[in-house]
């Protein structure tokens, strides 16, 4: 991270390649079974599960934002998550984003996300304002899809993707280019507390 300067920033959770490619196929097949323009998927290889938005941030806030993160990584453990279940913000009448749930895990970043917002209100940062829904965003809807076709989507049998072990989160920027907008890590967290064996 350059010194001091300002960012677009978020606190979020990486997939593996295996998630990823799993997301490309679908976003093809549901490319191919719904109406051209519908949809404007997002790349796969760029999907995360946002932690926390923090928008527009200067070096020494972003500073105070890694340690709350730090801090938290070190008293949390890793776990697993797998994808699967479509659904849609803000809702069916009005959709605007299609993402993908998840089928394993979703408690476990639900704590985790419940942690992090706690140690930044602690450094000095506002409560985000809307409840955490942990998700993959898979496309923006272009255009009001009809209530059959919406409801076609959202009852979609999709398969689960591979588990994906969750060991570390990130500080992104979000940065515009060119190519338009990409994801960059800016710092990794290591969860760090030992898993307690099952017994």
């Amino acid at each position: 991270m350059e010194e001091g300067r300002s960012a677009r920033v978020f606190l979020a959770v990486g997939v593996s390649g295996d998630v990823a490619a799993a997301v490309t196929r679908l976003q093809n097949a549901l490319g191919q079974g719904t109406p051209a323009g519908l949809f404007r998927f997002v790349d796969g290889g760029q999907c995360h599960v946002t932690l926390r938005f923090l928008g527009q941030r200067s070096g020494e806030e972003q500073e105070r934002i890694m340690g709350a993160a730090a801090a938290v990584a070190r008293l949390s453990a890793p776990f697993a998550v797998a994808f699967g279940g479509l659904g849609v913000f803000p809702d069916a009448r009005r959709p605007h984003t299609l993402w993908l749930g998840l089928t394993e895990g979703k408690a476990a970043l639900v704590e985790l996300a419940a942690r992090l917002e706690t140690a930044l209100g602690e450094a000095g940062f506002a409560p985000e304002g809307r409840p955490f829904v942990p998700h993959l965003t898979l496309a923006r809807i272009k255009q009001r899809p009809t209530p059959a076709l919406m409801k076609q989507l959202l009852d979609a049998s999709i398969e689960a993707t591979r588990v994906q072990a969750v060991e570390c989160f990130a500080l992104m920027e979000s940065r515009a280019t060119g190519a338009g907008v990409r994801y960059v890590p800016l710092r990794l967290f290591q969860l760090e507390t030992a898993c307690t064996p099952s017994k």
